[in-house]
């Protein structure tokens, strides 16, 4: 197992959403539109991932990582894409969720 970062644009999935999710979808990779869930094997019972759009990505295992390599801002067509996907967001999601920005999200193999 190995971790893995994940630079997006959009909204991670931080402890009040995943409760919302699980609360509220039974798989909500299907049902919401620009989700990604990603594997964690260190929190059980939480989800992991975000909606969005994905910029970079890179895994423990790549010797560098040269972060001026790396995409952290999103095209003017990537934002206006997700913005659309979060105004469509049922209101109780958008209420329990992080403002939308660029964020780092980590997962694991």
């Amino acid at each position: 197992m190995y971790s893995i970062t994940s630079v997006v644009y959009g909204i991670p999935v931080n402890s009040a959403l995943s409760r919302y999710l699980l609360e509220n979808y039974d798989d909500p990779e299907y049902e919401i539109d620009g989700f990604t869930e990603l594997y964690h094997g260190g929190i059980a019972g939480r989800m992991c991932g975000f909606i969005g759009a994905e910029l970079s990505t890179w895994d423990e295992t790549e010797d560098l990582v040269r972060v001026s390599g790396l995409r952290m801002q999103p095209t003017d067509e990537e934002r206006q894409k997700v913005d659309n996907m979060i105004a469509a967001l049922p209101q109780g999601l958008r209420d329990v969720a992080a403002d939308p920005d660029v964020y780092l999200v980590f997962s694991s193999s």
